[in-house]
């Protein structure tokens, strides 16, 4: 019964904001540069294409 409740749990997000997983193909040195300088990389990152994709829906 247990495990039929997490099989239904499963593939349903924790809150609206579902994960997305992308692989981004830069240059080495950009990247050691955008990690050294910026601990917050992934945040700001994922802030980019969340700024991007509003951007587009308000034209």
């Amino acid at each position: 019964m247990n495990e039929d409740r997490r099989r239904e749990r499963r593939g349903r997000p924790k809150n609206p904001i579902e994960k997305l997983s992308i692989s981004i193909r830069l240059e080495a040195e950009l990247v050691r540069r955008i990690q050294a300088t910026d601990p917050n990389w992934r945040e700001n990152i994922a802030d980019l294409v969340r700024r991007e994709f509003q951007l587009e829906d308000t034209k």
